[in-house]
């Protein structure tokens, strides 16, 4: 178990295979050098979960530029995109 893992662990009641978790970032721009250090850092983060189910969904919601899923399956996420 990680010092990450003891820190976020979860209550004796609660069964790991029902936990979901999602991770996000929020970023001004959508430069792509911003992009791809804020994916990194997530799927690192969500590699230090050793003991929790994997992330339903890794994001990072931007204010500019086009929203999609990068290949390493970060969700790129505009907000301007979300409702209407």
């Amino acid at each position: 178990m990680t010092l990450l893992d003891q820190h976020h662990a979860l209550p004796d009641s609660t069964k790991p295979e029902t936990v979901q978790w999602a991770g996000f970032e929020v970023k001004v721009d959508s430069r792509p050098e911003t992009l791809d250090r804020a994916a990194q850092a997530l799927v690192n983060l969500a590699a230090k979960f050793t003991t929790a189910p994997p992330p339903v969904a890794l994001g990072i919601m931007t204010a500019t530029g086009p929203s999609y899923t990068r290949p390493d399956g970060v969700h790129i996420i505009n907000i301007q995109h979300l409702g209407a």
